[in-house]
């Protein structure tokens, strides 16, 4: 149970990496949301959830990508104490980016007349995890709770999504989040092909540094993200 414990403690602390950048990206939309709701502008806050979720759907999918592709090799940095945990991120990643691919929903719903539905989904959100960690994580121990926080955080998502698509009208995937999944699965897949190498660090600076490459001139080839492809551009222009 120790050991389990500290597993999911781990696990939990690598895939909360992924939060970084959301909270950054959310921390400044609000107040540009909560004056676009006073101005009765949802024009605005369609533009801001639909950048939100382009925008934290990339860095999601390349963080979550680099984590899977160095998931032996972060098994191998913490030893044999932390066996089965490579599945456990891998979950728990997944539930993470399905979080970050649905953009700022919090803070539009927190910011309009209608907070008391995030509260809500907020209470449901606890009254779902709980009796499904208790329920799955006696049935499958470790691995329970990992497919307890993924169902709990997609479903969390998917009422958010719902209520602010059915109530607003607001849908913010367009078919370039869609080539952005499959660009990144199938870099994740060609980058596995690399045999493994007996040093580990080689081994995950060989498969993060292709994917990032590959990934980033994938992204500004098919202009996938507008704010992407203006930082390259800027770049260029200063530095060649």
């Amino acid at each position: 149970g120790l050991t389990d414990t500290a597993v999911f403690t781990i696990a939990t602390y690598i895939v909360t990496l992924m939060e970084v950048p959301q909270r950054s990206m959310n921390s400044a939309a609000t107040p540009a949301l909560a004056q676009a709701w006073k101005d009765k502008d949802t024009a605005k806050i369609n533009r801001i959830y639909q950048k939100s979720v382009n925008n934290l759907l990339l860095v999601g999918l390349s963080m979550f990508a680099l984590m899977w592709l160095n998931l032996h090799n972060i098994s191998k940095l913490l030893g044999k104490d932390f066996s089965g945990i490579e599945p456990v991120i891998f979950l728990m990643g997944i539930g993470k980016l399905i979080d970050l691919g649905t953009g700022a929903n919090s803070q539009i719903i927190g910011t309009s007349s209608y907070w008391r539905v995030d509260f809500t989904t907020n209470v449901i959100y606890t009254l779902v995890a709980l009796p499904l960690n208790y329920f799955l994580i006696a049935h499958y121990g470790l691995m329970g709770a990992a497919y307890s926080n993924l169902i709990s955080l997609a479903f969390y998502n998917l009422l958010r999504f719902g209520f602010l698509w059915k109530k607003f009208d607001m849908q913010p995937y367009n078919s370039k989040d869609l080539l952005a999944t499959i660009l990144a699965a199938a870099i994740v897949l060609l980058a596995n092909l690399i045999p493994v190498f007996d040093n580990f660090i080689f081994d995950a600076i060989a498969r993060s540094s292709l994917f990032i490459l590959l990934f980033a001139a994938a992204i500004y080839t098919f202009k996938i993200s507008d704010a992407a492809n203006e930082m390259v551009n800027n770049f260029i222009r200063k530095f060649l």
